[in-house]
């Protein structure tokens, strides 16, 4: 008896402790704004639209490119290995598969892995021994495996076999020459072969009679003037400038650079009238209006008017040239950007600098920087890169793709 009264005061003791649970249960779940329902009506919409306490907005999807200033993704997908663009195509994997990336993100699945091959134009260059032939990136073969040397440059191809040389425009054969000599693919429209600067054709380029030996800039040419000096021709009016020089520059910036019969540095506009010389200074071309120059290994600066503006008091430049405005300057170990308006550094140096298309590209401690024009930050990643107009973003092992423009 004693033992089952006992047993009863235990089951009492049971259910009143289980209402307790249950109740206090309740009561946290109506705090937490949380509410059970028998029935979910349209349980699909009620997943889609359901958050927790506290969770204002739907979390973002992480695998998509992060937002640039300035900048657009070509595609919303990133990429577990990318190169960079060179020409209209680049190669990509995606979840362990190989693919082709145009330039509007549009992908194409290939079976081969291009990861270590360099791709020119949506070409590459295959081996076999010590011949070479040519393949699309869509494992198109375009040359045979016959040639001692291949080069590209846009839709420009030059093949080298040892009797023989060939060009080819967009995969179609231009000219065929016989030549025991080196020759060189310069541009998509020039040749060096002979020694001497030649179209796609093998002609020797000339005007006003006299040979190319530069590339032409901005409608003007260096022509060999056969009496031991050079000097200046425009090809569009076929006109040969004033002036003989020991050596000369292209035109850039509407002004060119040259070194006359006494040594002089001169600066020269498009009529051949000198603008400025010196004696004692190397002058280099002009770039957003200023001109470097070295003396005594030492550079400085002029500006348009050619008046010093810095004196000669950096160690180094590099690019030799002005930057957006600014230089990039040795300082210590590492590298400065010394302002051309505001003539004083920068406050941050960086462990190397590059600049590309109105972007600097600064890197320190391994962390990649990427500033704009107005030096405002616009992403800080592993490694950036700008090329044939497309920006490539490496973060966290991921690849993202974007065009300028938003």
């Amino acid at each position: 008896m004693f033992e089952r009264r006992k047993r009863t005061h235990r089951i009492s003791a049971l259910r009143c402790f289980c209402v307790i649970v249950f109740v206090l249960l309740f009561l946290m779940l109506s705090c937490c704004n949380y509410y059970v329902s028998d029935k979910i009506e349209n349980y699909e919409e009620f997943l889609s639209s359901y958050k927790k306490f506290g969770q204002d907005t739907p979390v973002e999807p992480t695998e998509t490119p992060k937002k640039i200033i300035g900048f657009t993704p070509i595609t919303n997908k990133l990429f577990d290995f990318g190169k960079t663009f060179n020409g209209y195509t680049t190669f990509v994997k995606l979840d362990n598969k190989n693919y082709i990336l145009n330039k509007s993100g549009q992908i194409e699945e290939i079976s081969q892995d291009l990861r270590d091959i360099d791709i020119i134009y949506d070409k590459y260059i295959i081996k076999d021994n010590s011949k070479k032939g040519l393949m699309n990136v869509y494992g198109k073969q375009i040359l045979p495996v016959i040639y001692d040397n291949i080069e590209i440059v846009g839709n420009s191809v030059l093949a080298v076999n040892n009797s023989y040389v060939e060009t080819y425009i967009n995969n179609s054969l231009t000219a065929k020459s016989q030549t025991d000599e080196n020759v060189n693919l310069l541009n998509e429209n020039l040749v060096l072969f002979n020694s001497k600067i030649c179209g796609l054709d093998f002609k020797e380029k000339t005007v006003c009679g006299y040979n190319y030996i530069t590339i032409p800039n901005e409608n003007k040419v260096v022509v060999d003037l056969k009496n031991g000096f050079v000097g200046y021709a425009d090809i569009v009016s076929e006109e040969l400038m004033e002036g003989n020089y020991l050596q000369a520059n292209n035109f850039h910036e509407n002004v060119a650079v040259a070194i006359t019969q006494t040594g002089e540095s001169i600066v020269i506009n498009e009529k051949g009238q000198i603008l400025y010389k010196s004696k004692t200074k190397i002058i280099g071309d002009r770039y957003e209006g200023y001109h470097c120059y070295i003396t005594h290994n030492t550079y400085g600066v002029l500006n348009n008017e050619f008046q010093e503006i810095t004196g000669a008091i950096f160690k180094d430049i590099s690019y030799e040239h002005s930057v957006g405005n600014r230089l990039i300057v040795r300082y210590g170990d590492q590298e400065k950007l010394f302002s051309l308006y505001k003539l004083e550094y920068e406050k941050e140096a960086y462990d190397k600098i590059e600049y590309n298309n109105d972007l600097y590209f600064c890197k320190k401690d391994n962390v990649m920087l990427l500033f704009d024009s107005e030096l405002n930050l616009l992403a800080e990643c592993d490694d950036a890169q700008f090329a044939d107009g497309i920006l490539t973003i490496e973060y966290n092992g991921k690849y993202a793709y974007y065009k300028k423009g938003e």
